[in-house]
């Protein structure tokens, strides 16, 4: 008998086999609804007072306190990253506020300011209530005083860690 061929029905074999198989990833399925506390440096969050979120199935409102002002916008869970780390996701954000700040014109008097932004990052759910999200983008700031106005365009960052009301994910069914 050769055996010199069963080498390669024993590797053709192998393929066969593996190539058929896949991994059975389970992961919990995600709450549809959830309101949350968020905190951080850079985005929305120009104060210490925390940003509060309202979530509906990878959609989201943000709203946040400014220095005589308020800041608004939205946030898109666009897809998750990968199936196995289930907890990541690529978001996007765009927000939106007003207020009055000290002018840098002329006399410190209240300028009229306008802040718009953009931003693209990962999202990332850890422990039973807890996120993080790290964005890049810009941010476009237009100051206004009396007749002097000022529009200017930046890079812009946005971190911070929430903590959900309710747990982030739903119970997995017991087998």
């Amino acid at each position: 008998m050769n055996y010199g061929y069963m080498k390669y029905f024993l590797v053709i074999g192998v393929f066969v086999l593996t190539s058929t198989c896949y991994s059975q990833i389970s992961h919990p399925e995600k709450r549809p609804f959830n309101v949350s506390l968020f905190d951080g440096l850079g985005g929305v969050n120009v104060t210490p007072i925390p940003a509060v979120d309202v979530h509906y199935k990878g959609g989201g409102l943000r709203l946040a306190p400014m220095p005589g002002g308020i800041t608004g916008g939205l946030n898109w869970e666009i897809m998750r990253i990968s199936e196995v780390f289930y907890n990541w996701y690529w978001i996007a954000s765009a927000c939106y506020g007003i207020g009055k700040e000290k002018s840098y014109f002329g006399p410190k008097k209240d300028a009229d300011v306008k802040r718009g932004f953009l931003l693209s990052g990962v999202k990332v759910y850890f422990g039973k209530r807890f996120y993080s999200q790290f964005e890049l983008g810009v941010i476009r700031e237009a100051y206004k005083y009396r007749d002097i106005s000022q529009l200017k365009y930046s890079p812009y960052y946005e971190f911070g860690l929430g903590i959900n009301l309710f747990p982030s994910y739903k119970p997995m069914p017991e087998e």
